[in-house]
């Protein structure tokens, strides 16, 4: 670990040696703002047009968060394509928000 500081900057930033670009800012947020930036990460930045690990296979998601807090799970449509080549098409419209149980007896 080092420490890397700045003459107008008074507080320490520590960094991990093999991991460049990552730096620690003991006290730079409050809690409040840790917060608020947790809360943003989870609710606005993976909204649509931005991007997601899940946009490869699924296309754009909204509110996929909101809807995991709902207890729902993203299911292929019944009446959409063969699935590959919806995929490789770009169909992401196949894909819906259910309960959590969505196959019925």
């Amino acid at each position: 670990v080092h420490v890397k500081g700045g003459e107008n900057f008074d507080s320490p930033v520590f960094g991990i040696d093999n991991h460049p670009g990552f730096y620690f800012i003991p006290g730079a947020l409050s809690v409040e703002e840790q917060c608020q930036w947790v809360r943003e990460s989870l609710i606005s930045f993976p909204q649509p047009p931005n991007r997601t690990n899940h946009n490869a296979f699924y296309g754009p998601i909204r509110d996929l968060f909101a809807a995991a807090q709902e207890g729902k799970v993203l299911v292929e449509e019944e009446d959409s394509y063969e699935e590959l080549e919806c995929l490789g098409r770009g169909h992401a419209q196949q894909w819906k928000f259910c309960d959590d149980n969505p196959i019925s007896s």
